[in-house]
């Protein structure tokens, strides 16, 4: 993920979360702190379609003003 949007490197995987976001309530991406910055094969979605983001660390400054400009909460979990 970065500040263009989530990405992964399934194509058939991408489908798949884009299905389940576009049908939920509410978007909720758990994320570990080494995708922060990586860039995949396939975009699966804007930032701006994330409501929350959970992970154990907080994201990079840019990618933070990123997220907070597309509204997204972000929650870092304890350890």
């Amino acid at each position: 993920m970065n500040s263009q949007g989530v990405t992964d490197a399934d194509s058939q995987g991408c489908a798949i979360k884009r299905a389940m976001a576009e049908r939920a309530d509410e978007t909720i991406l758990l994320v570990d702190g080494s995708k922060y910055g990586l860039v995949q094969f396939e975009r699966v979605c804007a930032l701006s379609e994330v409501d929350v983001l959970v992970s154990e660390a907080a994201p990079p400054k840019r990618l933070g003003t990123s997220l907070r400009d597309a509204g997204v909460r972000v929650v870092i979990a304890p350890p």
